[in-house]
């Protein structure tokens, strides 16, 4: 006599006796796989971790990770403060994916011919493999203009190209400027008051550490002042092989020596069994599952859904594994408006965080997130998770070095004229000005030196948007520029002299400023040279004929003088008279 059973796959026991207990009997206990998305490479993937609270649009800075990638400004939405308005946004965006808070819009239109877009952009937690085939997942949600349109992922090898274009709010896509490819591209139509989902595949080409999200390179198909935005969320990248099955969660307990292990939140099976080696875990039929972190083995959970069931991927358990939390302290700007804070990451979720600040408790509540803006000093932070159980990490910050505009005035003597000028200086040599002249634009004035006219006065001001795309100012008053002589001349002749026996006026002298030299010629009255030489090689004259010799009769004497200036080498000629009295 013969009997046939089937395999119970949640009971402990070998139902068939073919020698395999529940789901290590596939032929019995196989599940078909149910897609759940892998972890994404993409930090803040659905904009729930922020750094504040958005209160207006164009604040993607609030989301952690995220860049403005784009002078034209994508816009970041959190239900713990700004959701957007209809006046702008058209329809307000459904309810955040997976019940979250946080999602980002973005507009795609034109005016004339320049293409107005925005993007979303980051630095990736990996870089991405040449060759490796990827998998990009995200939600999409209609707000105004047209439903049919293209989106695009674009990349870059660089994470210093974010964001990308410079100044310029018209320049379209990032493949408009250098460094960055399109990797991939859809084109769909969205369902109005819904999350649609996108999913496209690629083969990246280089090994890329950034990425930019938002509308495609071609002109979108809108009405005429008209203009089109879309909301998205829940942005997965990582390699298609990954997009299968699930992993259990874990939460390590290290002073009680457990860890519980969890199905994702955003999962609702009908009912849950917990397995560990294949075999049934009588009792475990919860969405959790705690565990001794001595205890070694693989674990699995097999959800049961209205009509389908899937087994979760294999998680070994693994003291070592399960061991030290490794805790890490950094600091953060917010861009552009001098913020700073203190970030506490962590590998291990703890019961409480404490601060300290020069061995001071500072009260700030349970948070990973410090403000510290202008607070200098030695940080700790301390996770506690158990009794006498904690693990910390210690910082000092110094005064955070942020980009800066200084503009002087600059007099530079060109010959005998002076040359006034504007100088500005931002530490980067790239940096385009934009000049002003009582608040009036200076067209065409790009560079960091203005040039000044003898007439110019009045406030001046100039301004650069930094690497950070953080617009920085400076100003400066110019009054009446200098009239003072640069090249000053002069001489003095002294009509008198006399030379005799004692050393008073003696040799007839010449006071002079702004020569170089000056050659002297003395003749008497009949024509005669009686004494020529050279100031201010040769000395004055002393009353004799070249200045040898007996004294010269008294009486009047001509002169001619011949002055180079020392600015310019040109030579001038003056004739005067001398008198001659002898003291003999």
């Amino acid at each position: 006599m013969f009997s046939f059973s089937q395999e119970i796959c949640d009971n402990g026991v070998d139902d068939d006796n073919d020698g395999l207990i529940d789901l290590n009997d596939t032929a019995d206990c196989n599940c078909g796989d149910l897609k759940v998305n892998p972890i994404s490479l993409v930090p803040n993937s659905s904009f729930e971790e922020k750094i504040c609270c958005p209160t207006s649009h164009s604040q993607l800075n609030c989301a952690k990770n995220w860049v403005q990638a784009s002078t034209a400004t994508s816009d970041y939405f959190n239900t713990c403060g700004y959701i957007g308005k209809q006046l702008f946004f058209g329809q307000l965006a459904p309810t955040p994916k997976f019940n979250g808070e946080g999602y980002v819009g973005y507009y795609d239109t034109y005016f004339g011919s320049n293409h107005y877009k925005e993007y979303i952009g980051t630095c990736l937690n990996k870089n991405m493999v040449t060759g490796e085939e990827y998998q990009l997942e995200f939600y999409l949600a209609y707000g105004q203009g047209p439903k049919d349109i293209s989106v695009s992922l674009f990349a870059t090898e660089d994470c210093s190209n974010l964001p990308f274009g410079g100044l310029d709010n018209y320049i379209g896509c990032p493949t408009n400027d250098v460094g960055w490819d399109e990797l991939t591209s859809d084109t769909l139509v969205l369902v109005e008051k819904e999350w649609n989902l996108v999913r496209m595949r690629f083969t990246p080409t280089k090994d890329y550490s950034a990425i930019v999200l938002g509308p495609s390179c071609q002109l979108i198909n809108k009405v005429d002042n008209e203009l089109p935005y879309y909301y998205l969320d829940h942005i997965i990248v990582n390699k298609s092989e990954l997009f299968g099955g699930f992993s259990l969660t874990e939460s390590v307990e290290l002073c009680l020596k457990e860890t519980t292990l969890g199905i994702p939140i955003e999962m609702n099976p009908n009912s849950i069994q917990w397995y560990l080696d294949g075999v049934a875990i009588q009792g475990e039929i919860n969405s959790t599952l705690k565990v001794d972190n001595s205890q070694k083995g693989v674990y699995q959970a097999r959800l049961e859904f209205d009509d389908s069931c899937m087994v979760s991927k294999a998680h070994k358990g693994d003291s070592a594994k399960w061991g030290i939390p490794v805790v890490s302290l950094r600091d953060s700007m917010v861009q552009c408006s001098g913020v700073r804070y203190l970030i506490a990451d962590y590998t291990l979720e703890p019961k409480s965080i404490y601060w300290f600040k020069d061995g001071k408790k500072l009260v700030v509540g349970d948070t990973n997130i410090l403000s510290c803006t202008g607070e200098n000093g030695t940080y700790i932070v301390k996770l506690e998770y158990g009794d006498s159980c904690t693990y910390s990490d210690t910082i000092s910050i110094e005064p955070f070095e942020t980009d800066s505009l200084n503009i002087w005035l600059v007099d530079t003597l060109i010959g005998c004229q002076h040359e006034y000028y504007l100088e500005g200086s931002t530490g980067n040599k790239n940096s385009v000005f934009r000049w002003f002249k009582d608040e009036f634009i200076l067209e065409n004035e790009t560079n960091p030196i203005l040039r000044l006219t003898s007439s110019s006065r009045g406030q001046f001001s100039a301004r650069v948007y930094s690497q950070d795309s953080c617009l920085l100012t400076d100003e400066i008053d110019v009054f009446s520029p200098k009239n003072d002589d640069p090249c000053p001349t002069n001489f003095q002749v002294y009509n008198v002299f006399t030379p005799g026996l004692d050393e008073f006026n003696a040799v007839w002298l010449i006071d002079y400023i702004g020569y170089s030299s000056i050659q002297v010629d003395i003749f008497n009255r009949w024509g005669e040279l009686i004494y020529g030489y050279s100031l201010p090689k040769d000395e004055g004259w002393n009353g004799r004929v070249n200045n040898i010799g007996n004294l010269c009769p008294d009486g009047t004497y001509f002169y001619i003088l011949k002055l180079k200036n020392q600015y310019t080498d040109k030579v001038s000629r003056v004739n005067g008279l001398i008198k001659l009295i002898s003291e003999q």
